[in-house]
């Protein structure tokens, strides 16, 4: 799991392709391809204006191809299976 691996350029922005996940089916479509990646990246996006504790409002979880960007609030009671 932890093994020293050499550093590589990531392809560029033009070369990844871009998925928008609102869907249900453009989420399953993500799983099936996140369960085959060999690393992942992710970053979290909340909001927290005029909230206690705040909520989480999008998800961006890259693979070395391919980027989405998750819509939690569209997906709120689908994102247990992620």
């Amino acid at each position: 799991m932890f093994e020293h691996l050499d550093a590589f350029r990531p392809k560029s922005f033009e070369e990844t392709p871009f998925t928008w996940i609102e869907t249900r089916r453009a989420l399953d479509g993500m799983l099936n391809k996140l369960r085959t990646a060999q690393e992942i990246a992710v970053d979290l996006e909340h909001h927290s204006y005029r909230s206690y504790s705040g909520f989480l409002c999008l998800m961006h979880i890259s693979t070395r191809e391919e980027d989405f960007v998750a819509d939690t609030l569209a997906l709120r009671e689908e994102l247990e299976d992620l």
